[in-house]
Parts: C-alpha cells; structure tokens; sequence
C-alpha cells in the first residue's frame, strides 16, 4: 500500500503532497475498479 495513503471504508485514497513542486491542485484522478474486484489487489501497482 506504498501509494495508498489512507484507508477508509469506501476504499483507498492517495493524498497529494501540497508542498511537492509538481503539485496540481486542478487535477483529479480516478481509478476504479470491477464491481467483484478489490481495489487493493486492482490497483496494487498503479499505471
């Protein structure tokens, strides 16, 4: 769960670093996963 930042009960959740110097407060993205998946096992090494 190196990318993974936090765990909640509606999945996981990487929190950017607001002082990091390529910061994009206008950026969102969104991975999902399969109805039957799980987001840990999916999203183990993200693209």
């Amino acid at each position: 769960m190196a990318f993974w930042n936090q765990k909640t009960r509606y999945g996981l959740f990487h929190q950017a670093d607001k002082d990091a110097k390529k910061y994009r407060s206008d950026l969102l993205v969104v991975f999902v996963h399969g109805i039957f998946g799980s987001p840990a096992d999916t999203w183990e090494e993200p693209p």
